[in-house]
């Protein structure tokens, strides 16, 4: 029996009607660069609502079309409900306005078998992380499921032990993608130097620095840079704005915003 899991941002974080949101995304993906990378593995995509961070966005699922993945584990951060460990939800399904996603519940049953993973299906219920990177994958793939994995907290070694069960998933039709935005609510000048200071901690795949940089999706990223370095990924750098850039004020606090990709072979 289908177990949807309904939207809770579209009309406030993205529209809510089927054709306006396609032409919002088709709009963004026409206006990202064009330059191609290929064999990507995993991408760090940022998840505000897609007036502030939707260009960045699309410079990485750009990247995407055109390719045959079938199924992307999403790592995202919780940002309502509190709690240890890693939630994989029971949901079959997320909908969208763009139609529903199916889960790969085989796979996300083996993953659950870990110890790594709470029983906190209400980590799912109001998180926006997860769900703002939906439509982009329905617009740039045909057919795929999804493996909806919501982070509370965990260490470093638990970073390690989920990388284990990630690069146990991937083949070539597998994508990884992770959830974050970067700095929060600080002046301009200060933002990029803080952002500046964290994607270079990403692109070395230092876990031990990036753990102490300022990112809401902190631990899905340690624990893609824990994949990363398992599978000898190299990470690029595919877009950084933040939020001052993009509304052309930057008297306010700002949010950053970066979009990552990492290549290589399966092992």
């Amino acid at each position: 029996m289908k177990q949807i899991r309904e939207s809770v941002i579209a009309g406030m974080w993205y529209p809510g009607q089927k054709n306006v949101l396609k032409n919002v995304l088709e709009g963004l993906l026409d206006r990202a660069p064009d330059n191609r990378i290929e064999n990507i593995r995993a991408l760090i995509s940022p998840h505000a609502g897609y007036a502030y961070s939707g260009g960045v966005a699309a410079a990485g699922y750009k990247q995407l079309k055109g390719k045959d993945y079938k199924k992307i584990i999403i790592l995202a951060p919780s940002h309502q409900h509190p709690f240890n460990g890693i939630s994989a939800g029971d949901y079959t399904h997320y909908r969208t306005p763009l139609g529903d996603v199916p889960v790969s519940t085989e796979t996300r049953s083996l993953i659950k078998e870990s110890s790594i993973f709470s029983n906190t299906p209400q980590a799912h219920f109001k998180e926006h992380s997860l769900e703002i990177q939906l439509p982009f994958l329905q617009v740039v793939l045909d057919d795929f499921s999804i493996i909806p994995l919501v982070f509370g907290l965990i260490g470093l070694d638990e970073a390690r032990k989920v990388a284990d069960l990630i690069t146990g998933c991937m083949d070539d039709k597998t994508l990884l993608v992770v959830s974050t935005d970067l700095s929060h609510y600080h002046g301009y000048d200060e933002a990029i130097k803080l952002d500046k200071d964290c994607i270079t901690s990403i692109l070395l795949l230092d876990s031990e620095n990036t753990f102490k940089r300022e990112l809401c999706g902190k631990y899905p990223v340690l624990a893609a840079l824990e994949s990363a370095k398992k599978m000898n990924w190299t990470p690029k750098l595919l877009e950084y704005k933040n939020s001052g850039d993009v509304t052309g004020d930057k008297t306010q606090g700002v949010v950053g915003y970066a979009s990552i990709a990492f290549t290589g072979e399966i092992k």
